[in-house]
């Protein structure tokens, strides 16, 4: 009975503490790792690029006239007109400074007509000048520096530029008339600036403003009865142009 009763006593006894003892033991607190945030990396622009692009040229055509009795004359003009082509370069980036060599190669419709006169009382005789001028075509091979905003690419620009011009002169002299057509290749200067900002995944897009002077070309148109008329003519051309690159 004795034993019993001290059984019935030990197990109560355990029963009470059971709760206390569990209170103390430790308890297993969940670890958290910290969440990894992937940061993208600055956009580099070095490597090779080849595109197209479409613009605008506003050239000014500035030209001096002279021939028999006394002929002289200066007349100005406005060649304009649409413009597209391709263009292909390599960049180098160090840091966000960027260096590149570009060559470009266009279509132009650039052209204008225009008419000068000479009355009988100055020149001896009425003369009539009329010319047409275009360029056809030019091109450029320029050096690129720039600074770059990760995506976005400041530059400025400049190198050698060529191209065509072309030149139809026709020329009245009282009864007589002849005509001359001239046409080369002229070489010069190229300077400018532009932006270039990436797109998705390897295309990048641009706007770009040149400034191109290629010189003079001199055009001599020989009238029957009247003699030689010269015209010299410098064309200073100013484009502005959309692009879109592909970078390999």
């Amino acid at each position: 009975m004795n034993k019993t009763l001290l059984a019935v006593i030990a197990i109560s006894a355990l029963g009470a503490a059971g709760p206390a003892l569990a209170a103390d033991m430790p308890v297993a607190v969940p670890s958290y790792k910290a969440a990894v945030v992937a940061q993208a990396l600055p956009y580099n622009w070095t490597g090779f690029y080849l595109g197209g692009n479409l613009g605008y040229g506003f050239a000014s055509v500035s030209a001096n006239v002279t021939g028999p009795g006394g002929l002289s004359g200066a007349a100005s003009e406005d060649l304009n007109g649409v413009l597209g082509g391709m263009q292909f370069g390599y960049n180098w980036q160090f840091g966000q400074w960027v260096f590149g060599l570009e060559a470009d190669l266009q279509a132009s419709g650039q052209k204008a007509s225009h008419t000068a006169t000479c009355p009988a009382a100055t020149c001896g005789v009425a003369v009539t000048a009329t010319r047409d001028d275009a360029l056809p075509w030019f091109g450029t091979a320029r050096a690129r520096v720039g600074y770059a905003a990760d995506r976005l690419l400041m530059y400025v620009t400049g190198g050698l530029a060529y191209g065509e011009y072309t030149s139809d002169l026709a020329v009245t002299a009282g009864a007589s008339s002849g005509t001359s057509s001239s046409s080369g290749t002229k070489a010069g200067l190229a300077v400018g600036g532009g932006f270039e900002f990436a797109l998705s995944g390897n295309w990048t897009g641009r706007l770009e403003y040149l400034y191109i002077d290629t010189g003079e070309i001199t055009t001599d148109t020989f009238v029957t009865g009247y003699g030689t008329v010269t015209e010299t003519e410098r064309v200073k051309n100013n484009v502005v142009r959309a692009g879109l690159n592909y970078r390999f």
